[in-house]
């Protein structure tokens, strides 16, 4: 019976299922995680969209009851943590008050309307700014196509598969080493 070609056998298969074992579970997460980076841009991007469209109905002054009204809308929405309900091409969509008017407060209701619209002028640009870094953060996975993805999955993945092959067979190697360092090199008898 011979042990260490035995053991080769066993080896090898075990690296090679170990190895293509982590090469699928790498090629997963990778999928798994742009799916995941994917719904998160498609969500900012819709954002983004809203708050756009509701600054130009804002500039426009398209809102029906004005400007103080929307404000009040805002603010009457759970103390504006919440989403209020607005009409934006056709279907009702729920705005983040502090999303899309950041430092929205009660004393707008009481400001001049130039005074109200400067306040509206500054929130428009940093709502934006803000909704377009959330935008460009998700852009890089979120803009790519599954062909793209299933590539780039193999290619990141077959690297970690590779290696911990090697591992496996590093780990046998230095098994053989030690348990042949309880051999003598000759076969004779201690004296």
């Amino acid at each position: 019976m011979n042990l260490e070609r035995g053991f080769k056998r066993i080896t090898l298969v075990l690296s090679i299922v170990i190895g293509l074992g982590t090469w699928f579970l790498c090629f997963v997460f990778i999928c798994d995680s742009w799916d995941r980076e994917r719904s998160i841009y498609s969500r900012y991007k819709k954002d983004y969209d809203n708050i756009s469209y509701f600054w130009e109905v804002w500039d426009a002054n398209g809102w029906s009851g004005g400007k103080r009204s929307i404000v009040q809308h805002f603010l009457d929405s759970k103390d504006y943590y919440y989403f209020a309900p607005f009409e934006i091409g056709g279907e009702t969509v729920y705005l983040n008050g502090r999303a899309v008017f950041p430092g929205i407060n009660r004393d707008m209701l009481d400001l001049r309307l130039d005074s109200l619209d400067e306040k509206a002028k500054t929130a428009k640009e940093k709502a934006l700014k803000i909704a377009k870094n959330d935008l460009e953060r998700h852009e890089l996975w979120g803009n790519k196509e599954l062909p793209e993805i299933v590539s780039l999955s193999i290619l990141a993945a077959l690297p970690a598969g590779v290696m911990v092959f090697l591992i496996v067979w590093f780990f046998f190697l230095l098994l053989r080493w030690l348990i042949r360092g309880f051999f003598s090199d000759t076969h004779e008898t201690c004296k």
